[in-house]
């Protein structure tokens, strides 16, 4: 933590806010917005691990927005060890879960999709009660998961904070994760095995445990990709209906229905 001007005597509640620009535009506002709740208090430091898909301006930009009382690091290149050394994290639903999982790091998973991606994944998806992907190994919640509209700062706050102010539920959660860890890691001798070898039995440990979902999950993917592409030619064909409407034929009373079009093709798209 020195190493990136940090205080080790201070309580460190890492940042993981994805590793796609569109997950850092839906999720890193409403983190910030529980950095902002959180350091009122003081005695907290908030590091963002920038992951190497994404260039510092466009997270520095969301973080200079956010305003002078919002004092977060952004810090490249060194993650694990952010991780290892940070008494929370507040990550966003993927892989990176599973790396505080696997160094014992207690968490708060949040994701949140378009409503579009929502309402096809409750439709299509039953059965499935978690997201994260230490849950799904666990079988039960370890972590807990902030999903849709209850990812917001004050939810965020709380949650984390229900971790942090109660040392027996964070030391309850490491024993979890450590189980997590042995699940992920047991079988046979590994000293004898090729380090590639290693690496390909420990992702098909973890595929049994994911094999449940990913069909239902497959299926959504195809389908909101469709569906996505869809939307993405349906904006500009009613932009040149407008022109045409409008502004050539002057048939104004179309105007309106064009513009409705337009914002909810955007806003089922997710923006």
């Amino acid at each position: 933590l020195r190493l990136h001007g940090l205080d080790p005597e201070r309580k460190t509640v890492l940042l993981l806010p994805g590793s796609r620009e569109k997950e850092i535009d839906s999720l890193l506002p409403r983190l910030l917005d529980a950095v902002r709740r959180m350091g009122a208090s003081g005695g907290y430091q908030f590091p963002l691990a920038l992951a190497h898909t994404l260039s510092r301006e466009h997270v520095d930009a969301w973080v200079r927005r956010a305003g002078a009382g919002v004092d977060v690091p952004i810090i490249a290149g060194d993650t694990y060890n952010l991780i290892a050394a940070a008494d929370i994290a507040l990550v966003t639903s993927g892989t990176a879960t599973l790396e505080c999982a696997l160094l014992e790091t207690p968490m708060v998973i949040v994701y949140c999709v378009s409503p579009l991606t929502a309402l096809v994944a409750r439709l299509l998806v039953r059965g499935v009660r978690h997201i994260g992907m230490p849950n799904i190994v666990a079988g039960h919640e370890v972590v807990p998961e902030l999903l849709q509209g209850d990812v917001n700062g004050a939810r965020i706050v709380a949650a984390a904070r229900g971790i942090l102010d109660n040392p027996e539920r964070r030391a309850a959660m490491i024993v979890n994760l450590r189980e997590i860890r042995h699940r992920l890691g047991r079988g046979g001798d590994r000293s004898r095995d090729a380090p590639g070898r290693r690496g390909m039995t420990q992702y098909r440990r973890l595929l049994g445990y994911l094999r449940p979902y990913i069909w239902p999950r497959a299926v959504v993917a195809i389908v909101c990709m469709l569906g996505f592409s869809g939307l993405e030619s349906a904006i500009p064909f009613l932009a040149k209906y407008t022109f045409d409407q409008v502004f050539t034929r002057h048939h104004l009373e179309a105007l309106p229905f064009a513009v409705a079009g337009v914002l909810t093709a955007g806003i089922l798209r997710g923006g």
